[in-house]
């Protein structure tokens, strides 16, 4: 970080840390928040649905594939910032800075995370290209995505997750990621997917289900599998 963003990340992390530690329930709700799908990704996949399905009619298939290409977009936005955080330099989580003398929320396992780097924030890239997505193919529902999107991401700040620069560089990867989707994309690849759901619409839907939990969800499920068999495979 810059000293500028240094700063800025010290100043916004103190603020709230501030209320931490103080009342069980204020911090039990911080890791509700936090850890609760259904207010976070979920919700903003179901207003991806809201969109794809409040038009219908072969009219819409344009739509419908640009649509696909920001999905796609998001999906690749969760790829990136996974592996920008494998790849580039540790950068050490508010929780476990010491310089910072976090003060840890009621609860909070103090080894949360401490082997993930912070940044940039996945949760942030995949939200804010939802939130894109969303303010593409409806600019009022779109708002509201914007404000939800931030709003769930305040708690993961509130407990030490991760540092205001994180979940700024999540946004912007998030973003990027859209907006490169839908120009690099081959809308031809779009067109053989909306050609799909309209010859085998329960196959599509089945599949488009299973995956767009999965991006709700960060993959969490995908993710315990693969860590359960990396340790069964280690012991």
């Amino acid at each position: 970080m810059t000293y500028l963003f240094a700063n800025f990340d010290r100043s916004v992390l103190l603020f709230f840390n501030q209320f931490a530690d103080r009342s069980a329930t204020l911090d039990n709700m911080a890791a509700m928040f936090a850890d609760t799908y259904i207010l976070s990704g979920i919700l903003l996949m179901g207003m991806v649905a809201y969109c794809w399905f409040r038009r219908l009619g072969p009219e819409y298939v344009l739509e419908r594939q640009y649509m696909l290409q920001g999905v796609l977009g998001a999906l690749l936005a969760g790829a990136v910032s996974r592996g920008m955080q494998l790849v580039c330099k540790f950068h050490p989580r508010p929780l476990h800075d010491p310089s910072l003398h976090f003060h840890a929320p009621i609860g909070l396992d103090p080894s949360t995370l401490n082997h993930w780097s912070s940044f940039p924030s996945d949760h942030a890239a995949v939200f804010f290209a939802l939130a894109l997505v969303i303010t593409l193919h409806s600019r009022r529902l779109g708002i509201v995505a914007w404000i939800w999107a931030a709003t769930a991401l305040v708690p993961r700040i509130y407990l030490g997750f991760h540092w205001p620069s994180d979940i700024l560089g999540g946004a912007l990867v998030g973003i990027a990621c859209v907006v490169a989707s839908r120009e690099l994309i081959p809308r031809k690849l779009m067109a053989l997917l909306t050609d799909y759901e309209q010859r085998s619409p329960a196959v599509f839907y089945c599949c488009a289900f299973v995956l767009c939990y999965q991006l709700g969800t960060l993959f969490q499920d995908v993710r315990l599998i693969m860590h359960m068999l990396r340790y069964n495979s280690l012991a």
